[in-house]
Parts: C-alpha cells; sequence; structure tokens
C-alpha cells in the first residue's frame, strides 16, 4: 500500500513539473473534429482514451473465466456435499460440467 501511494505521488509530480514547463498549445485535428489544448492535457486524455481501449479488451475475457471458475467450484462443492452424504444412488447430471476430467476439477479447486 505504502509503495502504491509513493508511486501515485511521484507520478503527480512528475505531471505537475511537466505541466508547468510545457506550456505549449497544440491542435489535434482528427476526421472534421479539432480541438486545441495544452499538450499535457492532449496527452493525458490520450493515454486515458488508450487505457480505458486496454481495459475493454481485457475485462470481457477475464469475466468469463471468473464466471466458469465460480460455476465450477459450486459444482465441485455440490459433489463433495453428495459424496459427504453418502447419497450415491442418484442418477449423476449430465451437463458440460460433470463431463470434466478429474485433473480439471483439481485445477479448478486450487483457484
Amino acid at each position: 500500500m505504502k509503495f502504491f501511494l509513493i508511486f501515485v505521488l511521484s507520478i503527480a509530480v512528475i505531471l505537475g513539473i511537466i505541466t508547468f514547463q510545457n506550456d505549449t498549445e497544440i491542435s489535434v485535428k482528427f476526421i472534421k473534429w479539432s480541438f486545441s489544448g495544452h499538450i499535457t492535457i492532449v496527452l493525458a486524455v490520450s493515454f486515458a482514451v488508450g487505457l480505458l481501449g486496454g481495459i475493454s479488451l481485457i475485462v470481457p475475457p477475464w469475466w468469463k473465466k471468473a464466471k466458469t471458475a465460480r460455476t465450477y467450484k459450486k459444482r465441485i462443492h455440490e459433489l463433495e456435499e453428495e459424496k459427504a452424504s453418502g447419497d450415491t444412488d442418484e442418477k449423476p447430471k449430465e451437463d458440460a460440467e460433470s463431463k470434466e476430467t478429474v485433473e480439471e476439477a483439481e485445477d479448478i479447486r486450487k483457484l
């Protein structure tokens, strides 16, 4: 936590120094849209747009994996409860989770 705070404060100080030293105004043109502003603001906006674009590419697959892991953990818990109760006379459910191999279930349990 202390490292993160020091890191954020360092970046803020560096950005402050850059802002005061580079007060040049630039113009950005994109198709018919045009914007004039300080170079620091243009760089910060460009960075933020790139960051949001990168996050939008990373987050959906992560959510899918997290959802799959939760489903597997729930199924493992159900099977462990069934085994503990000794209720093995039931016919097993025919779904995708029940067809998983033992090795995959062990890997999921480690999550």
